[in-house]
């Protein structure tokens, strides 16, 4: 049985143009910058960039496991991320987009986020650009995230694919929960797929596949 993953059902994300090859700007999402970190992107309680700041996270460790077609999690490794935030951060706000398959409510983003991303079995150990990621499910305002966009062939570790994720793993992402001062316990994923990279950039969220979870 084939393992789609919708963003919504692991960490529910969105992502960055990567360093590295990582691409240009993306198009006109309607998104405009907010007065001040504290404002509320489209009037939405809690929506702002400083709901972001808070759960910052300082470099963390976790066990990141790799996803086969049929579920299974293997060849655990030890994954350290180290997130970098903008010295004088801004928050941008994209209002609810309705021009896709996905209509995607109001979110907010912090951009210019560093991200490193290294496991010890050196299949990963990526220097990436990331944004911070606020946004609305089910009309419920979700806990921050932070992720990043890059293409396989920007990859810097020595990561491969299972023969069977070959068609999907043009595009990847890196997720992960922001869960403020812990160092030790988050959640996030490696994912593949993504058939409109503009679109995830800007938080329109599409299903693709999980590589590696953690």
């Amino acid at each position: 049985m084939r393992n789609p993953i919708v963003l919504a059902a692991l960490v529910v994300a969105s992502a960055a143009c990567s360093g590295g090859g990582g691409g240009g700007g993306s198009p006109d999402f309607g998104q405009y910058e907010l007065a001040s970190l504290s404002e509320d992107c489209e009037g939405v309680a809690g929506l702002n960039g400083q709901a972001i700041l808070i759960a910052a996270n300082a470099p963390y460790t976790a066990e990141l496991g790799y996803i086969t077609m049929t579920g299974s999690r293997i060849d655990l490794t030890a994954l350290t991320i180290d997130l970098t935030w903008p010295a004088n951060p801004v928050a941008t706000c994209y209002p609810e987009w309705t021009e896709s398959i996905n209509p995607t409510p109001p979110r907010v983003a912090i951009e210019g986020v560093d991200m490193e991303f290294v496991t010890a079995d050196g299949k990963f150990d990526e220097s990436l650009s990331a944004k911070g990621w606020l946004y609305v499910l089910n009309g419920f305002v979700q806990a921050p995230i932070a992720i990043a966009v890059t293409t396989r062939g920007s990859l810097d570790g020595s990561w491969e694919p299972f023969p069977d994720y070959e068609p999907a793993s043009k595009n990847m992402s890196f997720q992960t929960l922001l869960s403020g001062s812990s160092a030790t316990i988050t959640t996030g994923l490696v994912g593949g797929g993504m058939p409109d990279r503009d679109e995830f950039n800007a938080a329109i969220f599409s299903s693709y596949f999980a590589m590696a979870t953690f």
